[in-house]
């Protein structure tokens, strides 16, 4: 029975440093920061499609002074 006890006790501590960062991040209220809800890969989501969409407007933009001096003759 004893050494059930341990083990559960055992198992809460694991459980409690599983919920939590434990690299000291906060929150925005100043709480400990859930695992569950921060970083991973939605944050990596955001900057890849930050970066994906930036990149395609340079893209656009210098396709459309292209075609606007070159094919059409435009003077800018």
């Amino acid at each position: 029975m004893a050494i059930g006890g341990v083990t559960k006790k055992k198992n809460v501590k694991k459980d409690q440093d599983d919920v939590y960062t434990m690299d000291g991040t906060v929150d925005y209220l100043g709480h400990p920061a859930s695992r569950q809800d921060t970083g991973r890969w939605s944050a990596g989501n955001i900057i890849l499609g930050k970066n994906i969409t930036t990149s395609l407007f340079f893209i656009v933009g210098t396709h459309f002074i292209y075609i606007l001096t070159l094919v059409m003759h435009y003077k800018i």
